[in-house]
């Protein structure tokens, strides 16, 4: 069955993404984390996306409808069987975290909001090199003694929206999505949780090179 792209202004960002980045994104559409192909999906089986090979940027829209369908399984009427918007699966997202967002926010501030929010859940589980990383990246100019490091570096991010870029491409790093796996309820969250953090990383690489 072929799968269609519902029209999505949010999602529109995938056609300027690189083959590179689009590839990670197929990945946490088609395979689990052990590597073995995920029964539910349905991108592989494209023709269309089996014609265009490496060159992923043409099927942007399959991928982006692989994901829209994925959401459709999360989200509260499980029958459904059409995709959701991005909007609605970040929405379901945040909720799965209990990261208390505001819904009519721009895409980007909800997005930033997601990333503070795991981050916060992420951040006892790191080690001490990591937290390092974080905080000679990220926070090194708050300089707020009574805040742990954690905080330093929430409020930095609130402080500049655009370092989000940096800690999207940690959180959604395979050491990063190990230690939050044990924290995403049910197998269609395992999808859609890193594929958001990985469509915000995206969405800030194009932002820093002025291409979104």
């Amino acid at each position: 069955m072929e799968i269609k792209f519902r029209e999505d202004a949010d999602l529109n960002v995938l056609q300027h993404a690189s083959n590179a980045d689009l590839r990670t994104l197929v990945k946490y559409l088609t395979r689990d984390k052990d590597g073995a192909l995920r029964t539910s999906q349905q991108l592989l089986d494209q023709p269309r996306f089996k014609a265009a090979g490496e060159k992923l940027n043409q099927v942007w829209d399959l991928i982006a409808a692989e994901l829209q369908l994925y959401g459709g399984n999360t989200v509260t009427n499980l029958f459904r069987r059409t995709g959701v918007t991005y909007r609605e699966i970040l929405l379901d997202v945040c909720e799965s975290q209990s990261i208390k967002i505001k819904p009519s926010e721009s895409i980007f501030d909800m997005e930033s909001q997601l990333i503070e929010g795991l981050i916060g859940k992420l951040w006892d589980k790191l080690s001490p090199e990591q937290r390092k990383e974080f905080f000679d990246t990220i926070a090194s100019n708050i300089a707020n003694k009574d805040q742990s490091l954690a905080d330093r570096i929430i409020q930095a991010i609130k402080l500049n929206p655009t370092i989000v870029y940096t800690t999207a491409a940690l959180i959604a790093g395979p050491s990063g999505w190990a230690m939050l796996l044990q924290s995403i309820a049910g197998p269609a969250y395992e999808v859609t949780t890193p594929c958001v953090v990985h469509i915000a990383y995206i969405r800030r690489t194009l932002t820093e090179v002025n291409r979104y």
